[in-house]
């Protein structure tokens, strides 16, 4: 997804602000440029990646294609396998006491797995370009929706011997917004980063009950509620 939650703890936080301001600073040199007359370059589609949701266990492609002159489409998949000691082992331990539980018989049970998939779309209404779409200064309403198994693990002792037990629960997360943001290229127009920000409505309902989720943190995977949302990707313009 095009969109990643403002979890401002651990390395989300160190990373976040960088980005946003190196973005910032080139965004403001291309706009510079345009005032200068130089060449308009051509696009028609954008390709990129989200480096930011590597750190949640995450791989997000982007896909981005011009249907009239003021809008493009934006397709976004995202596939999800956070484990302890791989990639996303710290956005696991920075949700367990968000997800952990006691079972009925007192068992403590904590994330050790965070698998699943999603999907978004935008529809951007370009604001000001200065180049081809789809670059430029947009605004964007969007949908998203994410199917996430979440493996919870106690350990224990049976008669000498340390013995493991797993509860999964599945978990589905609907959302909905506004963004505002701008795609610029860079490197001679080849290369592209896309920053954006916003708020939406999302919604988090386990499979297992009737309910969506409620008086959860809103650094929470399961949160249901209005989320302010931020988001930086990079590829290449063609």
């Amino acid at each position: 997804m095009n969109t990643t939650s403002f979890n401002f703890y651990g390395t989300r936080r160190k990373f976040y602000l960088p980005f946003l301001l190196l973005a910032g600073t080139i965004l403001f040199s291309s706009f510079a440029a345009a005032q200068d007359g130089a060449p308009v370059p051509q696009f028609k589609q954008a390709i990129e990646v989200n480096p930011l949701r590597l750190f949640d266990g995450s791989f997000q492609l982007s896909y981005d294609r011009k249907i009239s002159d003021n809008w493009s489409l934006l397709f976004s998949g995202i596939g999800t396998y956070a484990s302890e000691g791989g990639y996303g082992g710290n956005y696991l331990k920075s949700q367990e006491d968000n997800l952990a539980f006691y079972d009925n018989s007192g068992n403590w049970y904590s994330p050790s797995l965070i698998t699943g998939f999603g999907a978004t779309i935008q529809a951007r209404n370009y604001l000001y370009t200065w180049s081809q779409l789809p670059a430029g200064l947009y605004a964007a309403p969007y949908l998203m929706y994410r199917k996430v198994w979440i493996t919870n693990t106690t350990s224990y002792w049976n008669e000498g011997t340390l013995m493991q037990d797993d509860k999964i629960k599945n978990l589905d997360v609907f959302s909905g917004g506004v963004l505002l943001g701008g795609r610029i290229g860079v490197f001679k127009n080849i290369y592209s980063i896309d920053f954006n920000f916003g708020a939406g409505l999302r919604l988090a309902k386990y499979t297992d009950e009737k309910n969506f989720t409620r008086f959860k943190r809103w650094t929470s995977l399961d949160y249901s509620g209005v989320l302010p949302t931020a988001g930086i990707s990079i590829g290449i313009l063609k």
